[in-house]
C-alpha cells in the first residue's frame, strides 16, 4: 500500500509536470505570437520603403548597349568594371535615382539565338522593366524619330483609361515600357 505521503509527493510532481508543460507551452505561445508581431511590423516597414533602385539585364555587348541607353534614352553611365575570372563586364547606369546595370557575361546564351534556335516567340523570366513618365507621348515621339523599334506603338493603356503605353526593344531585343498620362 501507498503511504501518504508518497501519494503526496507523486501528485505534487504530476503538478508540477502539468504546470511546467503548461508553462511551457504558454512560453511558445508567446514566442509564436511575438514572431507574428515582430514579422508583421517588419513586413509593414519593408513594404512602406520597398521600391525598386536597380536592374540588371543580360547583354550581347556592353559597348552597344551603353550607346543604346546613352543616345536612346538619356542615362548616364556611372561606372564600368571587368571581373576577368567570370568572362564578364558590368555597367552601371543611372537616371534620376533609377539605376540599370548592363551585364555582359560570356558563358550566358544570347536570348535571340535560344528563340531563334527553337522557332519561339519568348522566354520565361522578367517580361519587361516599366517606366512612368510625363510626356509619354513625347519620348514615343523622339524614340520614333531615332529609328527605335517598337515591340507596341504608343496606344491607350488596357488598365488606366486615362494612361497610354508603348514599349520600346532596346539593340538586345529587351522589352522596355513607358507609361504616362494623356
Amino acid at each position: 500500500m501507498v503511504s501518504n505521503k508518497a501519494l503526496y509527493l507523486s501528485l505534487k510532481l504530476i503538478t508540477l509536470q502539468v504546470m511546467f508543460r503548461r508553462k511551457k507551452l504558454l512560453c511558445i505561445i508567446l514566442l509564436l505570437f511575438r514572431g507574428l508581431i515582430v514579422s508583421e511590423v517588419a513586413l509593414s516597414q519593408t513594404s512602406a520603403s520597398m521600391r525598386p533602385s536597380l536592374v540588371a539585364i543580360q547583354v550581347n555587348n556592353i559597348d552597344n548597349s551603353i550607346a543604346w541607353y546613352k543616345d536612346y534614352l538619356g542615362f548616364l553611365v556611372l561606372e564600368r568594371k571587368e571581373f576577368r575570372e567570370y568572362g564578364m563586364r558590368i555597367a552601371i547606369l543611372q537616371m534620376g535615382d533609377f539605376k540599370l546595370e548592363l551585364v555582359d557575361n560570356e558563358k550566358a546564351l544570347s536570348r535571340n539565338s535560344v528563340l531563334k534556335e527553337n522557332e519561339a516567340e519568348d522566354i520565361t523570366g522578367f517580361a519587361k522593366v516599366t517606366f512612368t513618365i510625363d510626356n509619354v507621348d513625347s519620348l514615343y515621339g523622339t524614340l520614333k524619330s531615332k529609328g527605335a523599334k517598337f515591340a507596341i506603338t504608343l496606344r491607350d493603356s488596357n488598365i488606366n483609361p486615362k494612361e497610354e503605353f508603348f514599349i520600346v526593344l532596346d539593340c538586345d531585343n529587351n522589352w522596355l515600357q513607358f507609361v504616362g498620362s494623356k
